[in-house]
């Protein structure tokens, strides 16, 4: 089964894309979470996740940061970028940067599903 990482500093919204991944079959013990971009890079390295769940703006190390950290030890890891802020330069850039997908931060189970399924047509 694929290992997610949700990295957001909003535990609400964390703990809310957490328990949608678990109604869609996922199991709660390959779902690790981060509240900063440092925290992600971190469990990246450690657990190799499949698949990020991305926020893009956070204290600290932001989002964008991230992207890039991860991208240069990992091609093949699926990021999807969470955010509210839907301008194109923002949404261009992250994209250049290696991120997969774009999405609004408004989340439910049936965009994570059309994200999932996005992921797996990949591999």
């Amino acid at each position: 089964m694929k290992k997610i990482l949700l990295v957001d500093d909003s535990r609400f919204v964390r703990n809310t894309t957490k328990k949608l991944l678990i109604e869609l079959g996922y199991d709660d013990s390959i779902i690790y979470e981060a509240s900063t971009g440092e925290e992600a890079i971190t469990i990246h390295e450690k657990e190799r996740p499949d698949f990020i769940f991305l926020d893009l703006l956070m204290p600290g190390m932001g989002g964008e940061e991230a992207l890039r950290q991860i991208r240069e030890k990992d091609k093949d890891c699926y990021i999807s970028i969470l955010s509210s802020n839907f301008q194109k330069p923002v949404q261009e850039r992250v994209l250049q940067s290696g991120a997969n997908l774009f999405i609004e931060k408004n989340i439910n189970a049936q965009k994570i599903k059309e994200v999932i399924t996005a992921y797996d047509s990949t591999r």
